[in-house]
């Protein structure tokens, strides 16, 4: 079995002490409590580290680091290559965005492949202790000198893959495989190895395994939705079997689950167990551990002469926001719908006025706003960022003047916010900055995301055979990077992995006499087209719209 790839300890600072065990950019959390490790995990499962630090989207939430340490009320994440640190209380990287290792520790005097198989940190009351396989270095924070270096001994014969040290503790502790291991500092630093026990006796569910993507889709017109079962591992910055990645796929049956309107959207919670599809006038709650049988529906809510359109489940899974329009008539058509209790019981809906029709729609990573894609009765195109409490506006983004069905996507943080306009571009708010507008397409924008720290757009633009628009929101107006997609017909909508990697655009096969649904991945550091996502569907005819990613732990 496969370990884990980092570790970290946290001092309590008035609470209780706090210890990470990580998979790549995803972790498990760990509470003190006596002598004892209790796994505090929301949804009883490891998460990625963007739940506890949404600031560090961009970084260690965006590829694996395999050295973390903390202190100060810093966290220091380091790679060969780039070291990163955190402040915990203000949610920010502190450090240059071209900062390595080599500029906080000297390491002249190690040897010359030690970075490049960097495996562990851990602070200490002796210094910060980084390691390389079995060897070890001994630095002083502060001034950044190597104070030791030396290698491990028995009963430690695989090397580290990673180490940390509790506040006030007298020793430490080794990860090697599934195994951990004590260990103790002498007066001048040079550790010594005590033989431990499997990871699992002291830290239940650590993440030995890891969380492989579920990507669920929707139906087109009259279709059924669609799971596309697959091993892309969601902790790396990878891709397993380019060009052509097989999945195993399931055509999930059950009453309203067929697409009745123009579209249908998936939402689903974080522990995969439940998933939430918005088709036409109906929100329904499907279990998705029961997807393979006749009826995995759980129960259908029916909001009466309403098409709705965009769907978004807060983190904790407890509530569903979703919007949509009433043949012309403006009243309350953005609904906070409660699911915490699906199901035991119906759910209650509340819904608030927002001066139009309700398209598009994100929420913030927090829970507490909601960014819905308004049209009003004078067509003007707004997002309405609303409060998520009491369904009041804090603030309305202006923009456009001619109507349409804007789109909206958010960062993980809420303060980059992009809409879609009539015309075929969209529109970029970032606090105070001035709206930027990216021109995309001649046609329709029929799918929108924005990676978790904000900086990259991946739109479906359908034009000139069916182009997927890579957009760096960092810079002029003019960066469009078009990416055109071999055999794929009618792309709809697009969803990005919560490493901010990878865009995975929904489809069909060109020429295929099924219309067999296909993803097709778009990677977005390049803005080039890296693979295919394929599954047997039989004989079933799988036209899908929404895609949205969930994952389970193998």
């Amino acid at each position: 079995m496969a370990g884990i790839t980092a570790a970290l300890t946290l001092p309590a600072g008035g609470k209780k002490e706090t210890c990470y065990l990580f998979q790549g950019t995803w972790t498990a959390r760990y509470e003190k409590n006596g002598s004892a490790w209790e796994f505090k995990n929301s949804f009883d499962l490891p998460q990625h580290l963007t739940w506890y630090w949404s600031g560090l989207a961009g970084t260690a939430g965006h590829r694996p680091y395999p050295a973390v340490f903390a202190s100060g009320g810093e966290i220091y994440f380091l790679r060969p290559d780039h070291l990163v640190r955190y402040h915990i209380a203000k949610n920010e990287v502190q450090s240059d965005a071209n900062a390595k290792p080599e500029n906080t520790f000297d390491v002249t005097e190690l040897p010359s492949d030690f970075l490049a198989k960097l495996s562990g940190a851990m602070d200490t009351p002796q210094g910060i202790y980084l390691f390389s396989g079995l060897r070890w270095a001994l630095f002083n924070l502060r001034s950044g000198d190597l104070k030791k270096q030396g290698t491990l001994g028995s009963p430690l014969s695989a090397g580290v893959d990673a180490a940390c040290w509790p506040e006030q503790a007298t020793s430490g502790y080794l990860f090697s495989g599934d195994a951990y291991y004590t260990c103790t500092a002498g007066d001048d630093g040079t550790l010594t190895v005590a033989a431990g026990g499997p990871i699992t006796d002291v830290w239940k569910k650590a993440p030995l395994t890891r969380p492989l993507a579920d990507i669920y889709a929707s139906g087109q017109e009259a279709k059924r939705p669609v799971l596309f079962r697959t091993a892309i591992d969601l902790s790396t910055d990878t891709l397993p079997g380019r060009p052509k990645i097989t999945a195993t796929g399931t055509v999930i049956k059950g009453d309203d689950l067929k697409t009745s309107g123009d579209r249908a959207s998936w939402s689903i919670s974080g522990n995969g167990r439940h998933g939430f599809l918005v088709n036409y006038n109906k929100i329904v709650a499907v279990d998705l551990t029961k997807i393979t049988g006749d009826n995995p529906v759980i129960r259908t809510e029916s909001l009466s002469n309403q098409t709705l359109w965009d769907c978004a489940l807060t983190r904790d899974g407890g509530h569903l926001w979703t919007g949509g329009d009433d043949s012309g008539k403006w009243q309350k058509m953005l609904h906070q719908v409660e699911v915490s209790k699906i199901d035991a019981s119906d759910p209650t809906v509340n819904s608030y006025g927002v001066s139009g029709a309700v398209y598009g729609l994100a929420l913030s990573h927090e829970g507490d706003k909601v960014y819905p894609g308004v049209v009003t009765e004078n067509y003007n195109v707004q997002v309405v960022v609303t409060n998520t409490a009491d369904g009041t506006p804090i603030t309305t983004l202006s923009v456009d003047t001619v109507g349409g069905k804007p789109l909206v996507a958010t960062s993980l943080d809420g303060s980059t916010v992009v809409t879609s306009l009539s015309n075929g571009s969209v529109k970029k708010f970032k606090g105070l900055e001035a709206p930027k507008t990216f021109p995309l397409t001649n046609n329709l924008v029929r799918g929108l995301a924005v990676t978790p720290d904000g900086t990259r757009l991946c739109a479906v633009a359908t034009e000139d055979n069916y182009s997927v628009a890579v957009v760096d929101l960092t810079k002029d107006a003019d960066n469009v990077r078009r990416v055109e997609l071999p055999d794929i017909t009618m792309p709809r909508r697009v969803a990005i992995d919560p490493n901010g990697r990878f865009g995975y655009v929904a489809g069909y096969i060109s020429g295929d006499a099924n219309d067999s649904a296909r993803l097709w991945v778009i990677d977005l550091t390049t803005a080039t087209h890296v693979a295919t996502v394929e599954a047997d569907w039989g004989s079933e005819n799988t036209q899908i719209d929404d895609v949205e990613i969930a994952w389970r732990w193998e």
